[in-house]
């Protein structure tokens, strides 16, 4: 069982964590794990969400990364990430990133026809062409 320091957004949907704590639980025989919400004041621990896993053993570690992303570890030592972002913010940075793609492939196709001589940059003679 882990608290988890610094819930996202979605993790939480919404509920206050003022007085409330988000706890992840995970078991050996379960693909599985189970966040929990603890209200400090009443003393009640509830079930908040739980994330069936494509793992096929249970899990052994769990680690909070960043308010957004959990890393889970399996009994047989594999790795998988779990991220918690909607997926419009997701959209827009998978967008994003193909556009600086984009325009890295440009920019390197640019680059390689001015240098003509091949030195890896590009000197007076290179950049007049380019003018």
């Amino acid at each position: 069982m882990i608290e988890l320091k610094q819930p996202g957004g979605l993790i939480t949907r919404g509920v206050s964590a003022e007085n409330k704590k988000f706890l992840v639980t995970a078991a050996f025989d379960k693909p599985e794990f189970k966040m929990w919400t603890f209200d400090q004041e009443k003393c009640l621990l509830e079930p908040h969400i739980m994330i069936k896993t494509s793992f096929s053993n249970g899990i052994r570690f769990i680690l909070e990364t960043a308010p957004e992303q959990l890393v889970c570890v399996d009994t047989e030592k594999t790795l998988k990430f779990y991220d918690f972002r909607h997926e419009n913010e997701k959209k827009d940075a998978d967008s994003k990133k193909a556009q600086i793609e984009s325009i890295e492939a440009e920019a390197c196709s640019v680059f390689n026809e001015a240098d003509a001589d091949r030195k890896g940059y590009l000197d007076q003679d290179d950049a007049q062409k380019m003018l």
